[in-house]
């Protein structure tokens, strides 16, 4: 019998079903906030001028979409660099043209360095803030299904790795509780400054068998990672001041806000993360992909490139917003690849996902 081993994909839905705030909410708190700091044109103009432009719907611009259009107003010159010849010929075109008073003057480092604090802050407020019955219940439910339909060949659990663009804990909560659900994100002890980190060259060129240990990839980092300022590895710290200093380490950064429209892909960490990523998607047979909303492109790109691949490939996706998820997936894969695709119009935690999902995997 073949042998399957399936990957398990969560996205935003998967948090929202355990009361943590997507990023809509989030965006919702955020926008409130710096309004009462003095942004709130500057924030207001952003959304309109995304939404008049018929790329974006309201919903759609969240504050990861923000972000990257503010830290590109500040970065100016070097995203036009990134984003190619194009972008500048576009840009040169459109410099004469009238501008909004908010273009005349653009952000400096610490305005942008303000308001990514408030952003940060209201993450890690959502993240903290969970459901941790519903999280226990759920996860639990989640894993007895796929105790449900193990391999036959060597008994394992057939989720065999978690991958998250979420920044919450609920995974490493869940896994003190139910050692089958894993929750091993890579880290090491640094022995000389007594502190874990993640070792990217461990997920690039394999040191250790880094399968066995990265289970739980979290491709947009989390609200315990920090860039190390000494030499820019990440550091695993629960600490809420950035400020803190631990044998004269500097943690200025928190790996938190993912820009999710610009090349930050080409360049460390996000680039080992997601090459460790599309490694994964060819060790595995089938995607459980649950409450993902499918606008990063890098990461669509990875899972058509996988269908595409590998004959056997297929994904599942889990949504009840499959209106808009449709809409996305037709524009993204090819008509070959969408037939390997099966949707669950379920939300994570309904009790009729889990029949489901047996009768779709078995």
């Amino acid at each position: 019998m073949f042998r399957l081993k399936i990957m398990l994909f969560l996205g935003a839905g998967a948090s929202k079903a355990v009361d943590i705030g997507d990023l809509y909410d989030i965006t919702n708190r955020v926008i409130a906030k710096l309004s009462s700091s003095g942004y709130g044109g500057l924030i207001q103009h952003i959304i309109d001028t995304l939404y008049y432009s018929g790329s974006f719907e309201k919903r759609e611009i969240d504050i990861e979409v923000i972000f990257s259009v503010l830290n590109s107003r500040v970065n100016h010159e070097n995203t036009m660099k990134h984003l190619g010849p194009y972008a500048i010929y576009m840009n040169q075109l459109t410099s004469n043209n009238k501008a909004s008073p908010y273009e005349r003057t653009l952000m400096d480092h610490n305005e942008l360095k303000n308001i990514r604090l408030i952003v940060e802050e209201e993450i890690i407020a959502s993240c903290l803030g969970y459901d941790q019955k519903k999280a226990f219940r759920y996860y639990n439910e989640l894993f007895r299904c796929a105790m449900d339909i193990r391999s036959s060949i060597d008994h394992q659990l057939l989720f065999h790795n978690i991958v998250t663009t979420n920044y919450d804990l609920v995974i490493e909560s869940c896994s003190r509780q139910n050692s089958n659900i894993p929750s091993g994100t890579g880290f090491i002890e640094d022995q000389l400054r007594k502190e874990y980190v993640l070792p990217l060259d461990n997920l690039i060129l394999g040191y250790g068998s880094p399968n066995l240990s990265v289970k739980y990839l979290k491709l947009h980092g989390s609200i315990n990672w920090w860039i190390r300022d000494g030499d820019k590895r990440i550091v695993q710290r629960n600490e809420r001041n950035p400020a803190t200093t631990l044998m004269g380490e500097t943690y200025s950064e928190r790996l938190l806000i993912y820009p999710i429209y610009e090349k930050y892909i080409s360049l460390d960490p996000y680039y080992s993360l997601h090459y460790y990523f599309r490694k994964l998607l060819y060790q595995h047979t089938d995607y459980v992909v649950i409450g993902y909303s499918f606008r990063d492109q890098s990461i669509n790109n990875a899972f058509a490139d996988a269908l595409r691949a590998n004959p056997s490939s297929r994904m599942i996706v889990v949504n009840n917003d499959m209106d808009s998820i449709n809409k996305r997936v037709d524009s993204i894969y090819s008509d070959k690849a969408e037939k390997k695709i099966t949707k669950i119009d379920i939300a994570f935690g309904d009790g009729r996902l889990y029949e489901r999902l047996i009768e779709t995997l078995s």
